[in-house]
């Protein structure tokens, strides 16, 4: 028992390293790809491919940007679990169609993944500083994404005896969760074409 624990601990390591490794190692600043200069190519390459519940091209909500998120290594891939959003138009001249925006690694939860996008405008052209985030697709094709932070907080007053301390203790409201992300554009109606049926 004690072997089979230790094994399954050591499976589940290296499992998830595997995939914080690929979806962490972007590159400093954004590559350019080629093949994204238009919507309607993007469109053509994507009709008639079985598509998880991530692919596709999207629209931001905030500013109208579109971009497309497609599997890496090709459409050969039965079980899809690493993508890459891909900018198509932007509304920025600094970003050009084609630059990778991140890569998104897929979860245990259908609809969910860890993704690591770029988060700046680079001095040169691109992106940069790419940061952690959990991406949720819902059925009706909304994407958004939840950063993961981080925060260590130092709060001396705490060290002191009881009658000095702070008693309350304002934390700012954060943005509510569903505001910012993008709208499926195409396909219009994908729900979850990779997982099967039952008749």
């Amino acid at each position: 028992m004690r072997r089979l624990l230790t094994i399954s601990a050591l499976l589940l390591t290296l499992m998830t390293a595997a995939a914080i490794d690929w979806s962490a190692s972007l590159p400093r600043v954004s590559e350019l790809l080629p093949g994204y200069d238009s919507v309607d190519s993007v469109k053509r390459r994507l009709n008639g491919l079985p598509l998880a519940s991530a692919e596709g091209v999207w629209q931001l909500t905030p500013d109208g940007a579109m971009f497309a998120i497609e599997r890496v290594g090709g459409q050969g891939t039965t079980a899809p679990t690493r993508f890459q959003m891909v900018m198509i138009e932007s509304p920025l001249p600094h970003i050009l169609p084609g630059t990778v925006l991140g890569r998104l690694s897929a979860g245990a939860t259908p609809g969910s993944y860890e993704a690591w996008v770029y988060t700046s405008l680079s001095g040169e052209k691109g992106l940069e500083l790419p940061a952690h985030f959990v991406a949720r697709v819902s059925d009706d094709g909304r994407l958004t994404l939840k950063p993961i932070k981080t925060t260590v907080r130092f709060t001396p007053w705490r060290a002191l005896p009881w009658m000095f301390r702070r008693v309350v203790e304002v934390k700012p409201a954060e943005r509510p969760d569903g505001l910012d992300g993008a709208v499926r554009v195409h396909p219009v109606n994908v729900k979850n074409p990779l997982a099967p049926v039952y008749l």
